[in-house]
């Protein structure tokens, strides 16, 4: 496969990416014979004309480094990320369909929100009275240093870094 050829697969994956992130979608499905598709919160939409066999291949090629697309060819599937400048981060997973490569994609939002946020929300929305949501804020607080110290043990004494935690409320003293 020839520069060209990437760079075109390349801008191709990016268009659709462009065009899923700027509509605010949070999933694009590419597999030959299909077109490619993002989903959202306004359910399924459609981009583009089917793709044709080998195009999805190029995709990938242009979107990771040499030693993954070894791995996907030996083992047939492969989980990654992938990031636009200026646009947004991504995670994918491609795998073997039907003798020709498939991939989804996800949108991963850049920023996640925070307690104070959440706080403010119920808050503004009258859910929350002042007093509730200070001892709201409070209880969060507590949770949240505890999953950390929680978090530092398991992962030093656990090979599955924290996998058996748990996520419950503490009683206040």
């Amino acid at each position: 496969m020839d520069q060209v050829e990437l760079d075109n697969a390349e801008q191709k994956v990016g268009s659709y990416l462009n065009v899923m992130v700027n509509n605010d979608g949070s999933d694009l499905f590419l597999h030959t014979g299909a077109k490619p598709t993002i989903k959202g919160s306004f359910g399924f939409k459609v981009l583009d004309e089917k793709l044709q066999f080998g195009e999805t291949e190029k995709m990938l090629r242009s979107m990771l480094t040499d030693q993954k697309m070894a791995e996907y060819e030996n083992a047939g599937e492969i989980d990654f990320s992938f990031s636009i400048s200026g646009l947004a981060r991504f995670r994918g997973n491609a795998f073997r369909q039907r003798h020709d490569t498939a991939i989804v994609m996800r949108h991963v939002k850049s920023e996640v929100p925070t307690v104070d946020k959440s706080i403010i929300h119920l808050f503004e929305e009258g859910l929350l009275d002042e007093k509730h949501a200070v001892d709201y804020a409070e209880s969060k607080a507590k949770v949240t240093q505890f999953i950390r110290f929680q978090s530092k043990r398991a992962y030093k004494t656990t090979p599955a870094y924290g996998a058996d935690l748990k996520l419950q409320d503490i009683e206040d003293d």
